[in-house]
């Protein structure tokens, strides 16, 4: 998603800014191709991995009364106390 459309999805709050502390505790899941010889031929195995959440990895977000909503890369969505 491109900044401009963060920027109206926050229009109730204009000075709104995401904080970097919402992504505290969360984690980011997905996978890495690795190749592996099996039965004497190289085959794509896909091992699976978790990490801290980054700022990069949201895809969007929205400030609520009591919470912000980020939906990240992952497919994954959280609700979030400020």
């Amino acid at each position: 998603m491109s900044d401009e459309t963060k920027d109206t999805q926050n229009e109730e709050t204009p000075t709104a800014e995401f904080n970097p502390k919402w992504l505290t505790g969360l984690t980011f899941k997905g996978a890495t191709a690795k190749k592996v010889k099996e039965d004497g031929r190289e085959r794509l195995r896909h091992v699976p991995f978790e990490r801290p959440l980054k700022e990069s990895d949201v895809l969007s977000w929205r400030e609520e009364a009591t919470e912000v909503v980020i939906v990240t890369a992952d497919g994954r969505k959280y609700r979030v106390r400020k």
